[in-house]
């Protein structure tokens, strides 16, 4: 996603990213805690992704966060 918003956009263009995320490990609000809780129930790989992981794709594909 990142490697494609990077040739895709302008300069100056957004990506803008949209989804239940915890950030920097902390899940709100509740609705999300128990969406959170209920996607580990099924698979403990799953879950809701931090915005931390967001941030080494994106600086390595020249954008900024």
């Amino acid at each position: 996603m990142a490697l494609a918003a990077s040739s895709l956009l302008r300069p100056d263009g957004l990506l803008i990213v949209y989804g239940p995320f915890a950030r920097d490990g902390v899940v709100f609000p509740d609705s999300n805690r128990a969406f959170d809780r209920s996607l580990r129930e099924q698979n403990p790989a799953w879950g809701l992704r931090d915005t931390a992981q967001l941030r080494e794709p994106i600086g390595h594909n020249w954008l900024r966060y």
